[in-house]
């Protein structure tokens, strides 16, 4: 964790929604993952560690099976209002597989909101949410004999929201 030990690592419910996200909590963190098969030992549970290091060979880094339409993503196991979604990236080679990558968000099964990421990525990919709520977050991308990496895929609440965050 980067974060001095002088930083609360809850921020108050009445904080300004513009609080750099260094200071908030990322709830992915250690959530249950899955994505399209697993190539290489890169287990889904990867990007999700809170270790963003790009580099495949130090263990970190996610690797889908060659498929159709690959994808991944995090259970969160309860609704946030989300508002930011940071996307880290493989960079020891391979970051172009990261291109043209869409975003959704889940409710209950249902998609709340999808935005399509266009280019290839860059090491960090930060995307803005409008404050959807939903429980469930997949990153995908479209095409034939594709592969999925990421270094760390991390999520945030909207500070203001009025769900609870201790609610089961």
């Amino acid at each position: 964790s980067d974060v001095p030990s002088h930083v609360p690592s809850e921020i108050p419910s009445d904080a300004p929604s513009d609080i750099p996200s260094v200071y908030r909590t990322n709830i992915a963190l250690n959530k249950p993952t899955s994505q399209s098969g697993i190539n290489s030992g890169g287990e889904s549970s990867r990007a999700v560690d809170g270790n963003t290091n790009g580099n495949f060979f130090w263990g970190s880094v996610t690797h889908t099976s060659y498929v159709t339409n690959p994808s991944w993503e995090v259970d969160l196991q309860q609704l946030y209002e989300i508002d930011t979604i940071k996307v880290y990236n493989r960079e020891d080679c391979c970051a172009s597989r990261l291109a043209d990558f869409t975003v959704t968000i889940l409710r209950e099964g249902i998609v709340e909101w999808s935005t399509l990421v266009t280019g290839n990525a860059p090491y960090l990919s930060t995307i803005s949410v409008p404050s959807i709520i939903g429980s469930v977050v997949r990153i995908s991308l479209s095409g034939e004999n594709l592969v999925l990496s990421l270094a760390e895929v991390e999520v945030f609440q909207d500070v203001s929201s009025d769900i609870p965050s201790d609610v089961p």
